[in-house]
């Protein structure tokens, strides 16, 4: 199972498809779930002087809509990762589709 560290794990994969396997609601991520694909569309750096993080936008069917919980994702290339998405209001959808975002932080050492 891949542990989301780096901004540079999902750099360059833009564009790349990942498939949502399992959820974590209520809890563990032991309910069956999907699969819905969602693609990769924007990474971005949010860190700063005191913390290491980065954002992750996914574009998924509105037909497979699902609510902000973990959600494990299995990529070709990164593997299995699980992450807290959750959907973010896009008022202009390009092509109909939900923009999910994750946000990965720590503090810096």
């Amino acid at each position: 199972m891949a542990i989301p560290t780096s901004l540079e794990m999902f750099a360059g994969q833009e564009g790349s498809m990942f498939t949502v396997v399992a959820t974590g609601i209520p809890g563990a991520l032991d309910r069956p779930f999907g699969p819905v694909e969602l693609e990769l569309t924007k990474t971005e750096d949010l860190s700063t002087d005191v913390i290491d993080g980065f954002s992750l936008f996914f574009r998924g069917p509105r037909e497979q809509e699902f609510l902000q919980a973990n959600y494990r994702l299995k990529h070709e290339t990164i593997g299995k990762v699980d992450l807290f998405l959750v959907p973010v209001l896009d008022p202009l959808p390009p092509d109909n589709r939900v923009l999910y975002q994750a946000i990965i932080s720590r503090l810096k050492a």
